[in-house]
């Protein structure tokens, strides 16, 4: 009896007898193609979203950045105001690391609302950013300022200054063009 069908594995070859006289019809291949195609598919799918989880994990994490950026520089401009010019920038660190000692969330105002807005969706945090106006002001998690806390560290650390002359609008304007390179990116 002619039976066709595709084989997938060895054990599939067990007691089987070729008819190699015959031919196979269009017919009779067709389902057996689909059937091939199918596992193929199957199989190698989960590898064909890879360059694009990879994208979308790239993106996420320049959002991230933009938004630590966007959130220290916000924080340490308010603290520079209270300290006056020449504000020493280890010390407002410090001052803006403390709000966080006792505080699951703070406020953090004028963030710019145009360049979250488009990307709130790919935030791990959830931010409520006005769907009008230029600005939006934000709680913002202990982990999501730890986060900006660390991104200022790094930032500052490599930018080679005495931490005794280290000046909080140095790193304002860095944070300023840092942020705005990753708006760049994602947008």
């Amino acid at each position: 009896m002619k039976e066709v069908r595709l084989i997938k594995t060895l054990e599939d070859l067990k007691d089987l007898s070729l008819l190699e006289e015959e031919s196979l019809t269009e017919a009779e291949i067709q389902p057996l193609r689909e059937e091939l195609q199918r596992l193929a598919r199957e199989e190698f799918d989960p590898y064909l979203a890879t360059n694009r989880i990879e994208r979308d994990n790239i993106r996420a994490a320049q959002v991230h950045e933009m938004l630590s950026f966007l959130v220290i520089r916000s924080l340490l401009n308010s603290r520079a105001q209270f300290a006056g010019d020449g504000a020493l920038f280890w010390q407002a660190l410090r001052e803006v690391e403390s709000l966080f000692e006792q505080r699951e969330e703070i406020y953090v105002p004028d963030l710019p609302a145009e360049a979250l807005r488009p990307v709130t969706r790919d935030l791990l945090f959830d931010c409520q950013v006005p769907s009008v106006g230029e600005i939006a002001n934000l709680s913002v998690s202990r982990v999501l300022a730890r986060t900006a806390i660390d991104a200022a560290s790094r930032m500052a650390d490599s930018m080679k200054v005495k931490k005794s002359e280290f000046r909080v609008e140095a790193v304002l304007a860095r944070l300023q063009r840092e942020a705005e390179i990753r708006r760049r990116q994602v947008h």
